[in-house]
């Protein structure tokens, strides 16, 4: 009782009673505890219950707990519907864990692993091939080469050579050598222009933001330093004398 009456206490303290209300609960609070002191008490709340009492309680209590399970049976048989929700759970949890595991795992890999070189070398010959220049240059060229060469600069360059030595057919890759420890990646290649006319290539890459970027595009464009003989200069015709009357 006392400390229900706290609680109340606290209660209008809450609510932001007025002094006067707390005075008040105050002396109220009093004459409860007063008249607590003279209420007389059951023999069983002084020296608690006998045995035959309490013998006596245990077995209704008993009675009525067995008279409640013969009109209520509990069915203690395990159901077919139970262990198939039991099974359907177990799958289901472990299905759900091994797509959080195998989402993690591949997103790690994503983010960690590095690409591969050889991809960004087929897509740059692609694009030789079809003759795409622009693309090459400002797609697959590295952040240095590409301020060293303008884009009308290396374009010009490039439909030059196509002109003097034949376009590009073919490259087949013969070697691939990646260092990882400064992220540089040597591609050999013997590239084919027109029909007949091979000779060895060397692109070096480098990454930048995680992605392949050619940084020495060695005789691509130059098929001279490669071995392969400078075209002949078309001779210019003389002008014909014209005769004398």
């Amino acid at each position: 009782m006392r400390d229900l009456n706290r609680r109340r206490i606290a209660r209008a303290k809450s609510h932001k009673a007025s002094p006067r209300e707390l005075r008040e609960a105050k002396v109220r609070l009093k004459e409860i505890e007063e008249e607590l002191r003279t209420v007389p008490l059951a023999p069983e709340t002084k020296r608690g219950e006998d045995r035959e009492r309490r013998y006596s309680r245990i077995l209704r209590l008993r009675a009525l707990r067995e008279d409640f399970e013969q009109r209520f049976p509990y069915d203690k048989r395990p159901h077919g519907n139970s262990l198939l929700l039991s099974l359907v759970m177990f799958v289901s949890a472990f299905a759900v864990c091994a797509c959080l595991a195998g989402t993690v795992v591949g997103g790690y890999n994503l983010l960690t692993a590095k690409p591969d070189p050889v991809g960004t070398g087929g897509v740059f010959w692609d694009s030789v091939t079809s003759q795409d220049y622009a693309t090459v240059h400002d797609s697959y060229l590295s952040p240095t080469l590409r301020v060293q060469q303008k884009t009308d600069t290396f374009v010009l360059a490039a439909r030059q050579a196509d002109t003097d030595y034949g376009p590009v057919t073919n490259a087949t890759l013969t070697k691939k050598q990646v260092n990882s420890t400064n992220d540089v990646a040597t591609l050999n290649y013997t590239v084919t222009r027109g029909t007949s006319t091979t000779y060895p290539v060397t692109l070096t890459l480098t990454i930048f933001n995680n992605v392949w970027g050619i940084n020495d595009l060695g005789a691509t464009f130059q098929p001279n330093e490669a071995g392969v003989p400078a075209p002949s200069p078309t001779p210019t015709p003389s002008p014909t004398a014209t005769p004398e009357e």
